[in-house]
């Protein structure tokens, strides 16, 4: 969890990725999604200094990274792509798209990454009615309760 931060786009995504690179998730030895969860006034600054959600994507995937030496212990169960161990930071994932950006919650200063844990891929769904209608909103469901 994130709290106010002052530094601008940079500082912040700097935080994030070093918390998505923390060595007590799985994507030190099996390559993950992350998920980033933005409130919206993080969300704003970002955008107000014209990074784009792909940019952000971008960052994150040059930035979230360990260091060799500590992947390589590591290697009997790790995997991934051969020569990542020739770099000197290891990526925590396989590209960019495995970055997945989302705003969420209301006002206040904290955003949040949520590192892998197991070994399965994101999957979305639109939320439906029981009629399967699309869900817009949940104060229109809490009308149809």
């Amino acid at each position: 969890m994130l709290g106010p931060h002052t530094g601008g786009p940079e500082a912040l995504l700097k935080t994030i990725a070093s918390t998505a690179a923390t060595q007590g998730g799985n994507n030190m030895t099996h390559l993950g999604q992350l998920l980033l969860m933005l409130n919206p006034s993080h969300a704003k600054m970002i955008a107000d200094a014209g990074w784009s959600k792909q940019d952000v994507k971008d960052y994150l995937f040059e930035t979230a990274r360990h260091p060799v030496e500590i992947v390589r212990p590591q290697l009997a169960r790790a995997i991934f792509p051969a020569y990542f161990l020739k770099l000197p930071r290891v990526p925590v994932m396989r590209s960019p798209d495995d970055v997945i950006v989302v705003v969420c919650g209301g006002r206040g200063p904290q955003s949040m990454v949520a590192v892998p844990w197991g070994l399965a891929s994101a999957v979305s769904r639109p939320v439906t009615r029981k009629d399967g209608t699309p869900l817009r909103s949940l104060k229109q469901q809490a009308r149809f309760r």
